[in-house]
């Protein structure tokens, strides 16, 4: 997620090394901790939570440091975007999470959660995503287009 964005600021400031040093570093680390995972008899599934904490820490704690001593970001320039994009995350996924939990399995349901996920993360981003003054312009153009469809 925030892994893959960072890389633009590092590109732009032509500092792409520790970039390329650093990723791999932390896949390479993975590749012995999940090898003994797999010996002492853990699913599977545990490759894919291996994925998820490299990335998590490679775009939560690693990329964010860099950006700060190569491109001269300020962490709190930083935090202004990060936190309303991990807000949003964390609100909009209890609800197709305990739809999925709850719903039986079928098609007809993955397609009702899908909506329901989307909905989700269109108003958490409404309400927590954007500033006061964005979510007035974006009721303003609706109101426009609806009022001009009528």
């Amino acid at each position: 997620m925030f892994d893959s964005s960072f890389y633009t600021a590092l590109y732009a400031k032509g500092r792409l090394k520790e970039n390329a040093l650093i990723s791999p570093f932390i896949g390479f680390i993975m590749f012995p901790i999940i090898f003994l995972m797999f010996k002492a008899g853990f699913s599977p599934v545990v490759l894919s939570y291996a994925g998820i904490i490299s990335y998590a820490l490679l775009g939560l704690i690693i990329k964010p440091v860099l950006i700060c001593k190569i491109a001269n970001y300020s962490f709190k320039e930083i935090t202004s975007v990060f936190i309303p994009c991990l807000l949003v995350s964390l609100v909009s996924v209890p609800i197709p999470i305990l739809c999925n939990i709850f719903l039986e399995k079928n098609l007809v349901n993955y397609f009702l959660i899908l909506a329901i996920s989307i909905i989700c993360v269109i108003v958490a981003v409404f309400f927590i995503g954007i500033d006061r003054q964005m979510r007035g312009k974006i009721v303003c153009f609706v109101k426009d287009n609806i009022i001009k469809q009528k």
